[in-house]
């Protein structure tokens, strides 16, 4: 026999599992016997803990209300929200996880030297270049107070850049790096350096030239040296001399 229980509202005995009083049409608030939940008597399986709903017996908490109809749970210290609703969460993850790693990829894919100067371009098909020159020299002071470290030389290096096709090109002398007996130097800053390359946006036709300075072993032959430049990707960069 299917179990009944009085409404809260009015005392009228009700059948387990029903939404509204018969009597009064007060409404019900069912709750998980498992989780203690609130949950809607029309569904099989609990949203939170996802057992099956046993709707043939009591439920665990009998709700009451207040004459104004307003509802008030006994379980008030529940506030799960159910699992499945968590599931963006997750897609969100992977999408930043993804975003980031292709971020990375393009960096490594393009952040490889161009061109080194070692030996003189050949020629392009492609009409649009960023044609690049340079000549260099070594100085053991710059400025007024900057010397390199013990064993240490200043190598300067003269740039020429021109933009010849494309919309715009911009320098960024940071990108510069010279290769010498299998290892790669980075460009340095020195306040003394007064003739250094400007970093400039060089639109069509636009040309600039300046100084870089790097540090590197005494003794170094210029022979021995190869210049590059990491440009950004869709460029043709050309070193000529």
């Amino acid at each position: 026999m299917q179990q009944t229980f009085q409404c809260y509202s009015c005392g009228a005995p009700n059948y387990v599992g029903e939404s509204q009083c018969w009597s009064c049409q007060s409404p019900f608030q069912w709750y998980c016997p498992n989780c203690k939940a609130p949950v809607q008597n029309t569904l099989v399986r609990c949203p939170y803990c996802y057992i099956l709903l046993p709707w043939s017996v009591n439920k665990a908490k009998q709700p009451f209300y207040r004459s104004s109809n307003k509802r008030i749970y006994q379980n008030t210290e529940h506030n799960a929200q159910p699992r499945n609703s968590r599931w963006w969460t997750w897609v969100v993850v992977i999408v930043v996880l993804l975003a980031i790693g292709g971020g990375l990829f393009y960096f490594l894919h393009n952040s490889g030297p161009s061109k080194m100067n070692n030996s003189a371009s050949s020629s392009s098909a492609d009409t649009n270049k960023i044609l690049m020159s340079c000549s260099y020299r070594t100085t053991k002071l710059i400025g007024t107070y900057n010397k390199p470290n013990a064993g240490k030389t200043f190598l300067v290096v003269t740039v020429t850049i021109k933009n010849q096709g494309y919309y715009e090109f911009r320098v960024y002398n940071s990108s510069f790096i010279i290769e010498s007996n299998n290892i790669r130097y980075g460009h340095i800053f020195l306040t003394g350096l007064t003739t250094e390359l400007q970093e400039v946006t060089l639109l069509n036709g636009g040309q600039i030239s300046g100084d870089l300075a790097f540090e590197v072993p005494e003794g170094i032959s210029p022979s021995d040296i190869k210049i590059g430049y990491k440009a950004q990707s869709g460029y043709n960069i050309e070193w000529v001399k």
